[in-house]
Parts: C-alpha cells; structure tokens; sequence
C-alpha cells in the first residue's frame, strides 16, 4: 500500500431522492476503495452501507461523507482510516439536520455542512482525538415544502445553498445557486455559535448571465487568501474576486468556462479546484463535457491561457488533483468511468492516460 495512492470515489445508490436526474447505472455501493500506482488504477474494497454519498472531506486520519436525499434528512458519516489498509471504520452517523446535503467544509476545528434542498445550514464542533461531531447550531433554512417537478421546473423560486467556504479574515462564503449570490456570513462563538449574514454578492455581470442568472456553485481561494474563485453553474463561468481584509469582495473578472466558438453549446458547470502548486485553477463542464483550466497571474489573480480539454466520458461533476499535482481523476457521472489524466505542471494541459471503468454513477472523488 505505501507505494500507491489510496483513492476514494462517492456513487449514486438511489436516483429517485435526488434533486436531480442522473443518467448512468444505479450503483451497488456507496463508496468504491481503489489504488493508484502511476496512472493504474484498481478496485481494492467497497463499503455498501451508505445512501447516495455526495461528498467527503478529511481531518487527519478521519474521513467525512455526506448523504444526499430530498425525501429525509441526511447523514454524515464518520470514518476512522485504517492506515495500513485504508479500510474504513463508521464510527458515527449523525443528522445533517437538513434534506440533500451536498457539501462539507472544515475549518478552526468545525465542520460545517450545506443543505441544499431546505438551504439549512449546519455547524458541528470536531473532536480532534476521537473524530466525533457534536451539533453547536444550525440555520433556520428557507421553510420552503418543494416537489421534485417543482425544483426542475424553477430552480431559483426560493434560496438553494450550494457551498461553504472560510477565509483568513474569519468570514464565510456561501454560494447560493437559488438566491443566485454569494453570501457572506460572520459565524460568532460569543452568541450561542450564531451565523449572520453582513453582504451579498453578485457573481457576474448582467450582460454574461443566461436567463437572468450566473447560479453560484463552488468557491476557492488563493494561497495568499486575497483572491477567490467562484464557479458559476447556469452562466458556464468563473469569477474572479478581489478578497479584502474586511470581507468585502469587489469582481475584477468573469470568464467563460466554454471555448470561444463553443459559447452555445449546452452545458452547466460543476466543480473548481486550484492546483496544489496555486498556479492553476480548473473548472469543470458538463454537457461540453470538459475540464477548463486557466492560468493564474501572480500579481493581479486574473485568469488567462485557457487550456479545454475533453473528459472522455459524461458529466464531470467533480475532480480531484493528486497532491504533487501531476494527476487529475475526473469522475464521469453518467458514463460510470473515471478519467485519468497526467497534468503538465507548465502549460496546464492534460493528457489522458486511461479510464477506470465500472464505477456506476461516480459523483465525488478522494484522495
């Protein structure tokens, strides 16, 4: 095991709870343990147990997934990682205290988990010894009763938090697709672990929306805590902020996600990540079915160079770099495969070295 790379990838197991309709096989499995030696990956064990798991995060030698369902309230499970096997031991599952979990963030010994459905937002205290959660707070969400066809028909009827992100300077970044904003919120341990919000943010111009709206997914930030990068779902776009000490955000650029002459194709965004050497930043595209990576200016934060590169399979949902950065894995949600790519530290451009088939429904890769 210590010459490989322990990999982690999330399936879908139920597709009739989901906010959204999914096109590949229904999975058997939750949660598919594989290793990666080079750019070889293989099926090492499985764990069966869990529901749609959409999300996962780690502390030390604790792994986090979130379960996703409109239907009930969600789970999050914790794992002790067995080093030496890289088995997984539930240790705990507790509430997410909200419908359609999707995204989990750790910060100053606190997880804390977004809701999408009911846009509830839910903040846990993280033993660091034991890996356990206890509940300190949660929002009061947006009280709204929602049918599937509803949600399909109109996303943006009411607020729908996607993500949450912490800066150096103590403030939380929500994005919410519903709202269509990003949210800034103080979270103050003084008043009970209250979450208020101080601004909202618009994530593009007017004149680069599609049907009025940009949909605000993911964030990033720069090393350096000056810079942010916010996906935009609906608009097939990136913005680029400008990170005050104060928390205020000023948009210095938006970019498409999409090549220039392929502005019209149908497609959403998914997924962002920065590469771990803070010089990259990739995007990607579902329906083009791609991963679009820009370069990022030392000084300014501004993007530029786009480099597009096709999956080789449907519906990139989320990615993952490897912690040199020389490899991407890229899950394709309806072509049950994950994609294998060398990454060229300089250029920014992939190249793909293979496809790990047989994985249904993958939606979140770990490692």
């Amino acid at each position: 095991m210590s010459d490989s790379t322990t990999v982690y990838v999330c399936s879908y197991s139920e597709f009739d709870n989901l906010a959204h309709v999914p096109k590949g096989e229904i999975s058997s499995v939750g949660i598919t343990i594989c290793q990666l030696n080079g750019t070889e990956m293989t099926r090492y064990s499985s764990v069966d147990n869990i529901p749609n798991p959409a999300y996962m995060t780690k502390n030390g030698d604790f792994l986090y997934v979130c379960s996703e369902s409109i239907l009930n309230n969600d789970r999050i499970y914790v794992y002790k990682i067995n080093q030496k096997t890289t088995e997984l031991e539930l240790i705990q599952d507790v509430s997410s205290e909200g419908l359609s979990a999707c995204y989990l963030h750790i910060a100053n010994n606190k997880l804390f988990c977004i809701n999408y459905w009911d846009s509830v937002i839910s903040i846990f205290s993280l033993e660091e010894t034991t890996g356990k959660l206890n509940l300190i707070t949660k929002t009061s969400g947006n009280g709204i009763k929602l049918t599937r066809a509803m949600h399909l028909k109109d996303r943006h009827s009411e607020c729908h938090t996607h993500s949450i992100e912490a800066n150096r300077n103590g403030f939380l970044y929500v994005c919410d697709l519903g709202d269509d904003v990003m949210k800034v919120f103080k979270f103050d341990e003084e008043e009970e672990g209250s979450m208020k919000q101080v601004s909202e943010f618009k994530t593009g111009p007017e004149s680069l929306a599609k049907n009025g709206f940009h949909g605000p997914r993911y964030t990033v930030f720069s090393k350096c805590g000056k810079f942010g990068y916010i996906v935009n779902e609906i608009s097939n776009s990136v913005c680029v902020l400008q990170v005050s000490e104060n928390g205020d955000l000023t948009r210095i650029q938006t970019v498409s996600s999409l090549p220039e002459n392929e502005q019209t194709v149908k497609s959403t965004c998914g997924g962002i990540n920065i590469h771990p050497s803070g010089q990259f930043v990739s995007v990607s595209n579902r329906g083009h079915d791609s991963i679009a990576t820009f370069k990022i200016s030392p000084t300014t934060g501004k993007l530029e160079g786009q480099v597009v590169t096709k999956t080789g399979g449907k519906t990139p949902r989320h990615f993952r770099f490897s912690d040199n950065g020389e490899l991407m894995l890229v899950p394709n949600q309806d072509t049950d495969n994950v994609s294998i790519f060398r990454f060229d530290l300089e250029s920014g451009e992939m190249q793909l070295k293979g496809l790990f088939e047989g994985v249904n429904s993958p939606n979140y890769v770990f490692m």
